[in-house]
This record gives structure tokens, sequence and C-alpha cells, in this order.
């Protein structure tokens, strides 16, 4: 399938990933994946127009990683130097940041390539948050990762991307 086609075919039959020009079916988003990603939205947006360094898009965010790959992404973030037009159709621009949460459907390897994908295309920072663990491994390449954690009090940050953004982990994962 090409990406024209696949822009018509997921706004009619919901969300989806083009991986190498075949379509792979997203599951609904659990409770708990929803309200980390209700949590993260909502620090980045406070974040995003107090700091106004840039923007953050949330929900399946329709990126395209390579020819014929188009990818969802939980969160993102583009700095104003790198902001993307915002439209209707699927982003060609990688963000500076780029967040996945781990779902009970999702495998390490489909994550492990998105994150190679996102650091082919320019992304400085991706975070892949994993809801059981109350963990976040936090990629500054496809090789380089921070393990943060809930139970250490450890705190979301990065200085050279995220300017002033702090979100202690304990935050995020409070479901109470």
């Amino acid at each position: 399938m090409t990406p024209e086609e696949f822009e018509i075919w997921v706004a009619d039959n919901g969300p989806a990933e083009l991986v190498n020009g075949i379509v792979k079916l997203l599951p609904m988003n659990n409770p708990m994946h929803s309200l980390l990603l209700t949590n993260l939205a909502m620090h980045f947006g406070i974040w995003c127009q107090t700091s106004k360094l840039g923007r953050a898009l949330s929900g399946d965010v329709g990126l395209y990683t390579k020819p014929k790959t188009g990818r969802a992404i939980d969160l993102a973030y583009w700095s104003k130097e790198r902001l993307p037009e915002i439209t209707e159709t699927m982003l060609h621009v990688a963000p500076d940041l780029a967040v996945e949460i781990v779902s009970p459907s999702n495998n390490m390897g489909d994550l492990l390539e998105k994150v190679d994908e996102y650091f082919a295309l320019g992304t400085s920072l991706v975070w892949i948050v994993t809801p059981v663990q109350q963990k976040v491994y936090a990629y500054t390449s496809p090789r380089d990762i921070r393990v943060l954690e809930a139970a250490r009090e450890d705190v979301l940050e990065s200085a050279e991307v995220l300017p002033s953004f702090t979100l202690p982990l304990k935050s995020l994962f409070d479901v109470g």
C-alpha cells in the first residue's frame, strides 16, 4: 500500500501503522495506557504553554519514518525550530522527542525497530514507558539507554531537548 492510500484507509478504518507497505492494525488502548498518555500530555501541554519552546501532540500521532512506513506515536514533541505545519495529514518531520507507552500487545522487537526508525529520521530522544514495571527507558541514541524508575523516585528530564521540563515518575504513574 502506498502512503497516500494508507492515509485514506486509516481515516476510514481506525488506528493502524504502515510498515514497509503493509498495514498493521493497532488495538484500542487499555485504560492504564490512556491514563499514562493523559498524564504525559497534560504535563507536556502545560510545559509547552509556559515555556513557549515548542509543541506536543498526543494520541497516535502519524509520522512517516521511511518510505512506505508510517508510525503512530503516543506522544511527540517538536521544538519551535523543527515544528512542522500541523494539518490533517501525517507528518514527515522528526520530532525532538518520541514517547511510546508499552501495551500488552506490543513486543520489544517492534518497539526497538521504532526506536531505530525515529533516530534514523533525526529524533534526539525516545522514551519507552512501561506501565507494569513503572519504568521509563530513555534513549539518546539507539544504543545509549538510561533506565528511570518510579521506585527510585527518578525524574523525567532532558536539559538538551526539553529545557526546564521535569516530571517525577511517581507523578506520571500516579493512578490513585
